[in-house]
């Protein structure tokens, strides 16, 4: 048990350093209570703190916030098609405003996954 524990941990090590080498945002929804998971550099490379950053289910309407206005109906299109799995995978691109106020653009490439 203890050997599995230790694995798991490397696992987790091993993951969390190609997601901060990435220079990405892996994140996970769960949609029965909102709770997201992060792992990456994203936040920081774009001037926040991750530590503001709300958690759980704050996070997803401080993101929407700072999703630019024009490209924001398309993005609550795309989280509404996610969360009622009317397609397993999306990919959009979309500006995001940063902490200093200048846009950067993103890409997503989203997968719903059941559990």
């Amino acid at each position: 048990r203890v050997a599995l524990l230790l694995e798991l941990r490397g696992s987790e090590e091993r993951f969390a350093a190609a997601a901060e080498a990435s220079g990405s945002l892996i994140w996970q929804w769960r949609f029965r209570d909102g709770a997201i998971w992060q792992r990456g550099t994203l936040l920081t490379r774009l001037g926040y703190d991750p530590t503001e950053v709300p958690g759980g289910p704050d996070r997803l309407p401080w993101w929407l916030e700072r999703v630019h206005p024009a490209d924001r109906p398309a993005m609550e299109a795309e989280l509404r098609t996610i969360a009622t799995a009317l397609r397993s995978e999306i990919r959009s691109e979309y500006r995001f405003r940063r902490a200093d106020g200048g846009w950067a653009t993103l890409a997503e490439h989203a997968q719903v996954l059941a559990d």
